[in-house]
């Protein structure tokens, strides 16, 4: 996937005369025009369709139902969550089906519609997540040249997928009772527990 900043495009009329357009997809750029590959909910009618999803929630959408998407990605500031999923997604288009992602993108979502109030009701560990693979990008990414927002974008997203992909112990094991013919447990799972000794071997 090619990836390029443009922080001057933030308009419908930059964005539809750009070269690529039609060609790339166009993440928070100042037009919504998913027939074109743009997702801009910023500039969307209340119509109260999918498309009233942020821009990772639509992205996310999109994919799922096997949509061809464009390898190259236009974005005109990357540090907003929904900015940094979206290019997670279009980078690691695998993974748009593992359950780790759909849990990343949701709280993207909620920040996305709610803001920092959100915070207070959701799950800590994929808020942590986003919220490291965000803070490798600066606080001031204005003040960045293009090039370098795209270094500091290509970190978060190997982040995150570092994040998602990462091995993560789905049971917890108390030791209950030992016996001469073997050893009994409790097992505390927040999944099929099948599944789960399984997994856990």
């Amino acid at each position: 996937m090619e990836f390029i900043v443009k922080k001057g495009l933030n308009s419908p009329e930059t964005v539809r005369a750009h070269k690529l357009f039609g060609s790339a997809v166009f993440i928070e750029c100042g037009v919504h025009d998913p027939e074109n590959f743009c997702y801009d909910h910023h500039s969307m009618s209340g119509d109260g369709s999918r498309w009233s999803l942020s821009s990772a929630g639509m992205i996310q959408q999109e994919l799922l139902q096997r949509r061809e998407m464009p390898n190259v990605v236009v974005m005109n500031h990357i540090r907003h969550l929904d900015n940094i999923v979206s290019l997670y997604l279009l980078q690691y288009r695998r993974l748009v089906m593992h359950p780790e992602t759909s849990e990343i993108v949701s709280v993207a979502e909620l920040m996305d519609r709610v803001g920092p109030l959100a915070i207070a009701s959701l799950p800590r560990i994929p808020l942590s997540v986003l919220e490291t693979a965000q803070n490798l990008i600066p606080f001031k990414e204005w003040e960045e040249s293009d090039e370098k927002l795209q270094e500091f974008a290509i970190l978060a997203i190997e982040s995150l997928r570092g994040m998602v992909t990462a091995s993560r112990k789905q049971a917890q094991y108390e030791l209950l009772h030992e016996s001469d013919d073997g050893k009994f447990v409790i097992v505390k799972s927040g999944e099929p527990l099948g599944n789960t000794l399984y997994n856990e071997g």
